[in-house]
């Protein structure tokens, strides 16, 4: 008999981020406060993409004014791979056209700097428990669509009633 626990593998971080001094601090902060996560950095919005298109991490955490890419371009061709990619911008750009830009991206989240931890922290738990409970969902649905499967083919008659006798369900055997 299969499981139908939560099996998903770890939760991994793009970390995109230019200044090494804050790259650093994140990516020594991130696994004390995440044992379990997997934490991918890069330097530039083109590195950081190129890393999005070979590990597909689950969360992207990125500044928006980097070298030969910026965090916006870069969120961009994230979004046209994974529509449904969970970005959050950390920047100290508060300009209007950048937050317009971010939303018309599909941007997740903007925090920003100077990063306040506790806030960041706050957001990725967040993100975290969304696509935990994402995951299991698919993972129930699936398990669901399975079940289904074998009572419309089963061999056997199968009828659901509800508590007045009311039928609500025969299968093709029955039928």
């Amino acid at each position: 008999m299969e499981k139908t626990g939560y099996t998903r593998s770890r939760i991994s971080i793009l970390y995109v981020e230019d200044d090494p001094h804050n790259r650093d601090l994140f990516a020594r902060m991130i696994p004390m406060k995440y044992p379990d996560l997997e934490l991918l950095v890069a330097d530039n919005g083109k590195t950081g993409l190129e890393l999005f298109e070979a590990h597909l991490p689950d969360i992207v955490i990125t500044d928006i004014n980097m070298p030969v890419m910026d965090g916006v371009g870069m969120s961009a061709g994230i979004k046209a791979i994974q529509p449904d990619a969970v970005i959050i911008i950390v920047s100290a750009y508060c300009d209007a056209n950048y937050l317009l830009k971010a939303i018309d991206i599909g941007i997740n989240h903007y925090i920003l700097k100077p990063i306040d931890y506790k806030k960041l922290f706050s957001t990725i738990d967040k993100c975290i428990s969304g696509i935990i409970m994402e995951s299991r969902l698919r993972e129930q649905n699936a398990h669901l669509r399975k079940l289904s499967r074998a009572v419309e083919q089963s061999p056997s008659m199968a009828m659901i009633t509800d508590v007045h006798g009311n039928i609500e369900y025969l299968n093709p055997k029955f039928t």
